[in-house]
């Protein structure tokens, strides 16, 4: 089966326009996070999916240079521009990581990969981040390394059976809100990411600049540090939880 990794990203984000373009290191953040993202196995293509607007123009120069493929679709309908982007490339298994992970630790999204290639035919959508949306609560666990893993089939399904715009938006809702049409799995984070809660997804300026301070000091030692590297950093740095304290995950009504 082909499977790729589709990223969705667009510059006007509401909350924080052009968080995916901004800098450190000289290196764009979606630049950082396409690095991060083809150490992932198991992987035909990396696939950058944005909008056709003028103004991620930037987004598919950035694809160019790091030599990935790229789809633009709609703006507001994610999944119509997500499943033309799969039915483009002939995608068999989407990997969903979204354009505000830019830390993305490649060895767990590798895992589960792999586990969903043994078990294709006994689940439709595999995740490590379900149980917050269903349950509507933040408990404590890292943010920032989530990834979701289902087939094109699946969304397609998806796409005929709801139009509502928060489902369109978003493509895990209405899978996870009906869970009597499909198999659903919910993979377990390592058990350190499970016990604390850091904010490592990018939602607001304030996410940005706790980023940039983890990148920073980490980047000096390893290129390509993982989520358990983060954990011990920000362990022995807690004072820099502050900078993102106030900020808090949004999580959407049907």
């Amino acid at each position: 089966m082909n499977v790729d990794i589709i990223v969705e990203a667009r510059t006007k984000s509401k909350r924080f326009p052009n968080k995916v373009i901004k800098k450190i290191n000289n290196k764009f953040i979606i630049e950082i996070m396409i690095e991060r993202l083809k150490k992932i196995k198991n992987v035909r293509y990396v696939i950058l999916a944005t909008t056709q607007s003028k103004s991620d123009d930037i987004l598919i120069k950035i694809a160019k240079k790091c030599k990935i493929k790229y789809y633009r679709g709609e703006t507001r309908n994610v999944m119509k521009r997500v499943l033309k982007c799969a039915k483009s490339f002939k995608t068999d298994v989407i990997v969903e990581i979204t354009g505000d992970n830019p830390l993305i630790d490649s060895s767990i999204s590798t895992e589960m990969i792999s586990f969903f290639l043994k078990k294709c035919h006994k689940y439709d959508y595999l995740s490590n981040d379900g149980e917050i949306y269903r349950t509507k609560t933040i408990s404590k666990i890292t943010l920032g390394f989530s990834t979701k893993i289902f087939k094109t089939s699946t969304l397609e399904k998806v796409n005929s059976l709801t139009k509502n715009k928060v489902d369109q938006e978003h493509l895990a809702n209405f899978i996870l809100k009906n869970p009597e049409l499909f198999k659903i799995f919910d993979y377990p984070l390592p058990p350190y990411l499970k016990k604390t809660y850091y904010r490592l997804t990018m939602d607001y300026l304030e996410d940005f600049l706790l980023i940039k301070e983890v990148y920073k000091k980490l980047s000096k030692k390893k290129k390509y540090f993982t989520s358990f590297d983060i954990h011990k950093f920000l362990h022995k740095n807690k004072y820099l939880l502050n900078i993102n304290k106030s900020c808090t995950q949004k999580i959407y009504k049907y």
